[in-house]
This record gives structure tokens, C-alpha cells and sequence, in this order.
């Protein structure tokens, strides 16, 4: 039963049912000072007073009233038609100041009033800034995504990207990802544009570090042949710490869902 109900029950328990507070406390498992309260509650208002209470504040000291409100605006639209500056500065200035609120309040204001043009080219600049690598072969990443084929067969589709360029160094279709089909893709990878310096993954049960690829692709790297046993790599994974703005590998095949072709060169 939901706190409504709960709490009628408790008390029609108690008035009707002859029950004692302890007896209705540990029978509903509430404390007893819960009991007596809505006992009071009931005694003042009745049935409907025991009823869950709203727990918003009766009031806001820092609501402006309708009436600063609507003066806002008044000014917003002289400022307009009198073809000057009518941004949350300009109105600010003109308000009295016994009860003015600070710009970012006009500003907020105005646009749940939807008067602020949205202005995309003022947006930070550090949202422009975009994650590659300064060399090629100076860090991979890799990624898997789902692909339904048309009689419904599930497919996942791995690929590994060079941070550097964005070219698609591999990429390859399977039933199913598995940790020797990381260390096989790679290794097919590195024969061909050799050993990136770095890899940078998710945290996928098939790169974590303890599976077989992260051992795979860290070992010693004083080892002479060129094996997946022996790769010397720095590997990364990808955590709190990593930027939001960072190109995901697993991007270069879900553009194909939508339609049109990624933004990423493919190997020949």
C-alpha cells in the first residue's frame, strides 16, 4: 500500500480497531511518535490531515513578484521598440533599485518568457576543443557496436582508429566480440601499420585489465620476437577523467544507422 493509505490505516487501527499506539507501531513498523503524530493530525483535520504532506517550502524569499515580473518585461519591450540594447544589463539599469534583481535573474526570466535569441556562436570555447592524438601510431582506440542483419542475427562490428588521422585502421564483423578476437584484430592491425605507441579502450569486459588482452597487449617489452605476447603498449581505459568531447572509435559505424556515411577515412 502507498503512504496514504498506510497512514489511514494506522489510524482507523487505532479508533476503530481498539488498537494501542505500540500495538499499531509494530504491527505497521513505524515509531510510535509516528502513531501519535497522525493521531493529532486526525484529531485536528481528520481522515484527509493524515495525509502525506507537501514538503515544498510555503514560500520563496528569493521568488520576485508578478509585479517586478511584469516590469521586466515592460522595459524589455520599450528597450525593443525604441531600438536599443534591450539584453539583461540594459534592463537591470533601468529598474529601481530598491527591488532589482541581479542580471542572471532578468536573464532567466526572460527566457521562461522565451525572449532570449539561443546564440550557438557564443557558446564556450573550450566546447570547441577536440581530442587527438600529435603523431600517428601514437594511440589507437577501439570499440564494438551492435549490428541487427535482416533475418534479425545479431552481429557486433569491432574497429580500430588512429587518434591521429581518424583513419579506420580495421574494421571487421562477428558474432560475437571476444577477448582473442581483440588480440587477433590487433595483431592483424599492427602487421599492417605497425605498433601504435598507445590504446585507448571503454572498460568492456574484453579490454578490462584482467582479461587476456590487457595481457596481451602490456607485456615485457625487452621480449625480441613480434608476437602479441610481446607488445611494450601503454593501455588506457576510458574513465571519469576522460573528456566528453572525445571521439569514440565506436562512432565510425554508427553514423552508417542513420543513413550517411561517417566522418572517417576508410583503409582501402
Amino acid at each position: 500500500m502507498n503512504n496514504t493509505q498506510k497512514n489511514r490505516v494506522i489510524v482507523m487501527a487505532i479508533i476503530e480497531g481498539n488498537m494501542s499506539t505500540t500495538e499499531a507501531a509494530h504491527r505497521f513498523k513505524v515509531s510510535t511518535r509516528w502513531v501519535r503524530k497522525l493521531l493529532q493530525r486526525y484529531h485536528e483535520g481528520g481522515l484527509a490531515a493524515v495525509d502525506p504532506q507537501s514538503k515544498a517550502p510555503r514560500s520563496n524569499p528569493h521568488q520576485y513578484t508578478d509585479t517586478t515580473i511584469t516590469q521586466i518585461l515592460s522595459i524589455r519591450d520599450q528597450l525593443t521598440n525604441q531600438g536599443l540594447d534591450n539584453g539583461p544589463h540594459s534592463i537591470w539599469l533601468q529598474l529601481p533599485q530598491a527591488n532589482r534583481p541581479s542580471v542572471t535573474t532578468i536573464w532567466r526570466i526572460l527566457k521562461r518568457h522565451n525572449l532570449i535569441t539561443p546564440q550557438p556562436q557564443k557558446r564556450p570555447r573550450s566546447s570547441w576543443i577536440r581530442f587527438q592524438a600529435d603523431l600517428p601510431n601514437e594511440c589507437w582506440q577501439s570499440d564494438f557496436t551492435h549490428w541487427p542483419l535482416a533475418d534479425g542475427t545479431d552481429t557486433e562490428i569491432i574497429t580500430w582508429l588512429d587518434d591521429h588521422s581518424r583513419y579506420l585502421l580495421h574494421v571487421s564483423a562477428h558474432p560475437r566480440i571476444t577477448t582473442p578476437i581483440v588480440i587477433e584484430t590487433f595483431t592483424h592491425t599492427s602487421d599492417i601499420h605497425a605498433l601504435p605507441a598507445s590504446t585507448l579502450t571503454d572498460n568492456g569486459m574484453v579490454y578490462t585489465p584482467n582479461s587476456p588482452a590487457e595481457t596481451a597487449l602490456t607485456p615485457n617489452p625487452t621480449a625480441s620476437n613480434n608476437s602479441s605476447a610481446t607488445y611494450a603498449l601503454h593501455k588506457r581505459t576510458a574513465d571519469q577523467t576522460t573528456p566528453p568531447h572525445k571521439a569514440k572509435s565506436s562512432d565510425t559505424t554508427k553514423p552508417s544507422k542513420n543513413g550517411y556515411a561517417p566522418n572517417h577515412q576508410l583503409p582501402p
